[in-house]
């Protein structure tokens, strides 16, 4: 497949905040609006991290980064964080990974430049490590965080690559670099005994005298009531996925205890995932070309709307409504855009034009948000699902997978009320449109509101059925409560750019 990318790099920025899905979303669509493919964001209540997976153009990337750290830096404050997993700032790493045709040293220079404009522009102190770093002491992100720690606690402060000789006020310290391809691997254990997940992630970790290309902690879930050994495999070809499997069974079996299920943060190279399918089935052979989507991908480089729509028309349990609903927000807000981009430029709307220019760019954010929440709202399902089949033949097992249930209705919910949140904000620019956009162009805007209105609605009602799985009561409650009073709103606000709209037809 990378021959269908050019000169291209992927960023994996970790964000200290896994609980506020509407930051989360508002960092992101930083980088969206530049014209940044937004792949995946992984969020964990418990880590309390979000890891977002992005691409670009070696020549573009730089900018979306810096639009992502600077919405982070504006919402995140550092001091109010609480969350099992590392961190030395609200931005804690920034890693570049070359793509296609891309080189170490295109991932070694996006990274430098982010670093410095950090540290310059933002008042951040920054740390280069792996390709890009200036010191063999800061190669290792571990090390980094491990004498930035250190010094802190000595009262005193390492020595940063760009930036001040302080820590920022509320955004911390961040760590930039370049490396290569990386999987974040967790295995959740069936025990709450977090020194268990500890000992078997020193037993594991390359720095102990465990697998080469590991590293690895063992953290507490409180959301679970397990513990958990989270990893990072640094080297794929030196410690293959299903290898590193294998062996934290194994030893979670030694423990008297097994492994209940295991999560992917972010993505992985497709070639990681072959070999993994490739032992499990015992086909050494297994290749690309005999995976038939992957075959027609190699021949085709996006997905169209006439397939989405097959696939939306088919018998699978996604594509569905919260996807439906996104795509359908995204189109009301291409509307609104439409008029406000026929308003641009005309003398009779001249006192309108820079807050049509606005509406412009927020319609762009919103439509590509509300594209990605069309993928959200599948994987969020699909994690739903995926609980639902967890093994129950132990009281253990019921245990965990009642958890992992629970935790996933979260998602279930949180995701098609942000659709319902962004066709809102949709709903409100077409109001603005239709009262003060090209005349000629105002039954468009109504139809923008007519969508919005509608897509807001057909999202909320995964939120209403999703609740009525849910065990704690006052969570279902504040669910309905938040879902109900959106869809009063959107209700009522349609009807008043209705209004607006008839007026502006009839001569009003």
């Amino acid at each position: 497949m990378l021959q269908l990318l050019g000169r291209w790099l992927e960023c994996v920025p970790n964000f200290s905040e896994g609980r506020d899905r509407a930051k989360i979303e508002s960092i992101a669509s930083a980088a969206r609006a530049l014209g940044a493919y937004v792949l995946n964001i992984h969020s964990d209540p418990d880590h309390n991290r979000s890891v977002v997976t992005l691409a670009a153009p070696a020549d573009q990337i730089v900018e979306a980064v810096m639009s992502m750290i600077r919405r982070a830096v504006e919402l995140l404050d550092i001091r109010h964080h609480v969350g099992v997993h590392p961190r030395i700032g609200v931005v804690d790493v920034v890693p570049f990974v070359p793509l296609g045709a891309a080189t170490q040293e295109d991932s070694v220079k996006a990274a430098i430049e982010v670093a410095s404009r950090v540290g310059n522009e933002l008042e951040v102190p920054v740390y280069l490590y792996e390709w890009a770093a200036r010191h063999p002491e800061y190669r290792a992100l571990p090390d980094v965080r491990r004498l930035y720690s250190q010094a802190i606690l000595a009262g005193n402060f390492l020595e940063p690559d760009f930036g001040p000789f302080m820590p920022h006020p509320t955004a911390g310290a961040c760590v930039v670099g370049a490396r290569g391809p990386l999987i974040a691997f967790n295995c959740v254990l069936g025990t709450p005994d977090v020194s268990v997940a500890r000992r078997i992630a020193f037993r594991i970790r390359e720095s102990s005298g465990g697998m080469l290309g590991v590293r690895a902690l063992g953290l507490w879930l409180e959301s679970l009531g397990l513990a958990q050994v989270s990893m990072n495999i640094v080297d794929p070809v030196k410690a293959p996925l299903h290898v590193v499997f294998e062996r934290v069974k194994q030893l979670a079996a030694q423990e008297g205890t097994y492994v209940v299920s295991s999560e992917l943060v972010g993505l992985m190279p497709s070639s990681v995932a072959l070999g993994a399918a490739s032992y499990a089935l015992g086909l050494p052979s297994l290749s690309f070309s005999q995976l038939v989507e992957m075959s027609i991908l190699s021949r085709r480089s996006e997905v169209n709307l006439e397939e989405f729509l097959d696939s939306l028309a088919s018998s699978a349990p996604t594509p569905g409504g919260g996807a439906a609903s996104a795509l359908v927000g995204a189109i009301a807000a291409a509307l609104s855009s439409m008029v406000a981009n026929l308003t641009i430029g005309k003398k009779k709307y001249m006192q309108f034009e820079e807050d049509m220019r606005k509406v412009v760019a927020s319609c762009g954010e919103l439509r590509s948000s509300l594209l990605q929440l069309m993928h959200d709202d599948e994987e969020a399902y699909n994690a739903l699902m995926n609980a639902f089949r967890l093994p129950k033949d132990t009281e253990e097992q019921v245990a965990a997978r009642n958890a992992e249930i629970q935790k996933a209705l979260i998602g279930a919910c949180e995701v098609p009320l942000t659709i319902a949140q962004k066709c809102m904000e949709v709903l409100e620019l077409s109001e603005y449109v239709a009262g003060n956009g090209n005349a000629n162009a105002v039954s468009d805007a109504g139809v923008s509101a007519l969508m919005a209105e509608a897509a807001a609605r057909g999202a909320l009602l995964n939120v209403y059925i999703n609740c009525n799985l849910m065990k704690d009561s006052t969570q279902a409650d504040g669910y309905r409560r938040r879902a109900e009073e959106i869809e009063s709103t959107a209700r009522s606000k349609a009807s008043e750019v209705m209004a607006i709209v008839r007026s502006r037809i009839n001569g009003g």
